[in-house]
C-alpha cells in the first residue's frame, strides 16, 4: 500500500479471477448462506450446475431446436424464485384482526418469546420481524398490528404499516380465530390472493367437532397442535 498498491475486497478479486460470472456470483452468495440447505444449492451453482443448463439451452438454439430450448428455459424460470431466496429470506407476514393470536403464533414458530403477547386488542403497534429457518429455508417471520377500524392515532399508524407489510410479503398467513369465526379480516382492507394462507388459530378453544373438522388448516399456538 505504501508503494502505491490498492487494496481490494475478496469480492472484487473473485470477480477478476473467476472465469465464469455465474460461478463468481455463486461464490459471493455462498458466503452469505445461512442454512446448510441453501449452501448446498449454491455450491452446486458454483460447481457449474446452472452454467451447464444455460449451455444446453445455447446448444439447442445453435442447432435450431427452438421448442427444446424453450422448454429448458421454462424449467429454469419456474425455479427462479427459489434462487432469489437462497440468501434473501422469504418474508412471511402474519396478518389478521386483533387478538386472534398472531404474536403467540410467531413465538410458537420461532420457539421463544419474540413478540409481546397481551389479551388487550391493539397491543402490537409496529411490525416485529424475526429471522428463522423452516425445513432448511431461510425465513423472516413478521408479526403485524391487528386489522380493524381504529380511532387512536398510533394504532392507525400501526395498521397502515401492517398493510404495507402485507403488500410486500412473499407469503401472507391470514390468522383467524377458530373459537370466534365471525371475527374475520375486512376483505377490502386486506384482500386475499394466491400468496395468502388462511390459518385458523385457537383450535384448542373450539368445542364443536363439526367446526374443527371443517377447517383443515387449524393450529393452536398455545398447545402446539397443527404447528408442524
Amino acid at each position: 500500500l505504501a508503494a502505491g498498491c490498492r487494496e481490494i475486497s475478496w469480492q472484487e478479486w473473485n470477480d477478476r479471477t473467476m472465469l465464469s460470472r455465474i460461478a463468481a456470483e455463486a461464490a459471493e452468495d455462498l458466503a452469505l448462506a445461512t442454512t446448510e440447505r441453501t449452501a448446498s444449492i449454491l455450491l452446486d451453482q458454483f460447481s457449474g450446475a446452472l452454467e451447464r443448463d444455460v449451455r444446453a439451452v445455447a446448444a439447442d438454439l445453435d442447432e435450431g431446436r427452438i421448442d427444446a430450448a424453450s422448454s429448458k428455459l421454462a424449467e429454469l424460470i419456474a425455479r427462479a424464485d427459489v434462487g432469489l431466496h437462497l440468501v434473501h429470506p422469504l418474508r412471511v407476514v402474519l396478518a389478521g384482526p386483533p387478538n386472534v393470536g398472531k404474536s403467540s403464533l410467531l413465538n410458537a414458530l420461532v420457539g421463544y418469546d419474540r413478540a409481546i403477547v397481551f389479551d388487550r386488542p391493539g397491543t402490537t403497534r409496529d411490525a416485529v420481524a424475526v429471522a428463522t429457518a423452516i425445513d432448511g429455508w431461510p425465513v423472516e417471520l413478521v408479526d403485524t398490528a391487528g386489522l380493524r377500524a381504529a380511532d387512536e392515532t398510533i394504532e392507525s399508524a400501526g395498521i397502515d404499516r401492517a398493510l404495507g407489510q402485507i403488500a410486500s410479503a412473499d407469503v401472507v398467513v391470514s390468522v383467524r380465530d377458530l373459537s370466534d369465526p365471525s371475527r374475520e379480516i375486512d376483505p377490502v382492507s386486506a384482500p386475499e390472493s394466491s400468496k395468502t394462507i388462511v390459518v385458523w388459530n385457537k383450535c384448542d378453544l373450539c368445542v364443536s367437532e363439526t367446526r374443527r373438522r371443517a377447517r383443515s388448516l387449524r393450529v393452536s399456538a398455545l398447545s402446539g397442535e397443527g404447528l408442524n
